[in-house]
């Protein structure tokens, strides 16, 4: 079992600077019509390896490990605290079956607590689980050797089934998957604390499955990215000389939230005005008609390999003279990077990359047009396995945090056909209505710059059991409220966004709005995979562009 040394006695204090970019290493790229100045964030990152070792070496964290054997499976960044960066260890005792959850500023841990917890499987603890697997199960060893099965991650990565005294024992799941038809499909359990593999009766865990019938795409078996401390770039996007666009990229792996929360922008301006404080995907699942498997809850830190030629300006991010070639357009699970890739066509600027979670892979992206218009999409995807034959539903819930021109002077507003444009003055949840014309309006009350949030094509309306709605106007209360505390492998799986409604002021005050889309996938249709709504900038007045003529054919009738 792999076990964290501990060789060093203190942790750096590092304060927290807020975001900004070393303009000392900016680099500069020409792209279609487009210039791009990008730069590093200079905020300061604390090696993995190091806060770990830090950890380890704490007096109390020693006292609570002591005669064990753990690993440590995963670091996270939190919220900002006191002007502290502050961290969160996740360390599994499999000698007591419990869980060591750390918190630690830069100086010092300041809580340690025992849980029941089931944490995230890291890349390291698949790898023993499948040594565990080969060293106590012939059978399985034999077909591994002769290569009659291949190994990959399934839904879910945990078997959470309690045992006798009603606890859970760790127990990391493995999909085997017959390459002959000689051995079955199946999705065996490795009891972390015993070493035994566990054969389910039905061939699978209760909430997955592994029958003869598969659909999806190859499993090319990638490796993957961990959680990192960063990996976030500043953004210049410029024509004619004029700075339309700059924001700050984190990529997926780096990206804030229990789940992670993919490509995640930060300090979006347009025009040299506010737009978002920041925009993500903390919450993500899935949901399967008649709970053919599942539900899951699924992260976005787990970046996959697609095809991506160009520049590398920073690790994760490459610069692209054609439009990378994701999953779904090669239909090939396979790849030469993994991050970000940024490119640009005749009309925006976008950003995209590939994450796995289990067997789905989803694409995220982000599209900024000249006048204002931003296009989140996100995409659908799975490599084979039994359960994605059936037909299931996801639904992706973007965070968007604004801040038109002015943070605390935002007022959200409902457009319906039949009645016009309302104020939201209190924290509510809404449903699109295409016969309504349904659409939201966010703006700064002093000018009226604003921006207005338009339903996709295929967004899809929620259901009440399990999507349970397409919009929450809510109060913003920062990182209390990042997303909804529900972790993949515990608590329920449908998004939990409710209890945050407790009646608070949205009247021109700092807001947030989540937006939902609902995607139902079934393999047997050939359908469009991508679900997201546009941003649409309006009375974006005094910006600088309307007095150059050589900008004015890309931004026409946007600038007012």
């Amino acid at each position: 079992m792999k076990i964290f040394s501990a060789i060093i006695s203190c942790m750096f204090i590092v304060i927290i600077v807020y975001a900004q970019p070393d303009l000392s290493k900016t680099k500069i790229y020409s792209l279609k019509n487009y210039q791009l100045e990008i730069s590093p964030d200079i905020s300061p990152k604390l090696s993995w390896d190091f806060l770990s070792r830090s950890v380890l070496e704490n007096a109390k964290v020693k006292n609570y490990l002591a005669h064990s054997k753990y690993m440590v499976l995963s670091q996270q960044v939190l919220p900002v605290d006191n002007g502290y960066n502050q961290y969160l260890v996740t360390i599994y005792d499999y000698t007591n079956n419990i869980c060591l959850l750390i918190k630690a500023n830069t100086n010092t841990v300041t809580e340690v607590t025992q849980t029941s917890v089931q944490p995230d499987p890291s890349e390291e603890e698949f790898e023993m689980a499948l040594k565990l697997a080969l060293q106590s199960d012939e059978k399985i060893n034999a077909a591994y050797i002769q290569k009659t099965i291949a190994i990959y991650k399934p839904m879910p990565p945990l078997d959470m089934t309690q045992v006798a005294d009603g606890k859970v024992q760790r127990t990391v799941t493995i999909g085997l998957e017959s390459g002959n038809g000689a051995t079955k499909n199946e999705i065996v359990g490795v009891n972390m604390i015993t070493g035994r593999v566990i054969h389910y009766p039905a061939g699978a865990p209760p909430t997955s499955r592994a029958n003869d019938k598969t659909c999806g795409i190859d499993n090319a078996n990638q490796k993957t990215t961990h959680r990192m401390p960063d990996g976030s770039m500043w953004f210049s996007v410029k024509s004619h000389g004029i700075e339309i666009w700059k924001f700050m990229v984190t990529r997926p792996a780096a990206s804030s939230g229990l789940n992670a929360s993919g490509v995640e922008l930060q300090y979006v301006s347009y025009m040299g005005k506010s737009v978002l404080r920041r925009a993500h995907v903390p919450v993500l699942n899935v949901k399967y008609d008649n709970d053919a498997c599942g539900p899951y809850r699924d992260w976005l830190y787990q970046e996959g390999a697609f095809h991506a030629k160009g520049d590398s300006v920073a690790p994760g991010f490459v610069i692209c003279k054609k439009p990378p070639t994701t999953l779904l357009e090669s239909l090939s699970d396979t790849g030469n990077f993994r991050g970000v890739a940024i490119y640009a066509t005749d009309s925006d600027f976008a950003l995209t990359s590939e994450m796995n979670a289990g067997w789905y892979r989803y694409i995220m992206e982000w599209h900024f047009h000249p006048d204002g218009t931003i296009e989140p999409k996100f995409e659908f995807s799975a490599v084979k396995n039994s359960c994605v034959c059936n037909i299931h539903h996801h639904h992706v819930y973007w965070r968007f945090d604004f801040d038109i021109e002015t943070p605390g002077k935002n007022q959200m507003a409902e457009y319906n056909k039949r009645s016009g444009w309302r104020d939201i003055d209190t924290e509510q949840t809404r449903l699109k209505d295409s016969a309504e014309q349904r659409e939201w309006r966010i703006s700064n009350t002093e000018t009226g710059a604003a921006y207005i949030i338009q339903p996709g094509p295929n967004d899809g309306v929620a259901d009440k059991e399990f999507g349970i709605a397409d919009l929450w106007v809510l109060h913003d209360n920062g990182k209390t409220e990042i997303d909804d505390g529900i972790k993949q492998s515990q608590g329920p799986k449908k998004a939990q966004l409710n209890k945050y409604l407790n009646g608070e002021n949205t009247h021109s005050t700092n807001i947030v709005v989540w937006y939902g889309a609902h995607f139902t996938h079934d393999v047997s249709e050939t359908v469009d995979h991508e679900v997201g709504p546009r941003l649409i900038c309006t009375n974006w007045t005094g910006a600088t562009i309307a007095t150059n003529q050589s900008l004015k054919k890309y931004v026409a009738g946007s600038i007012k």
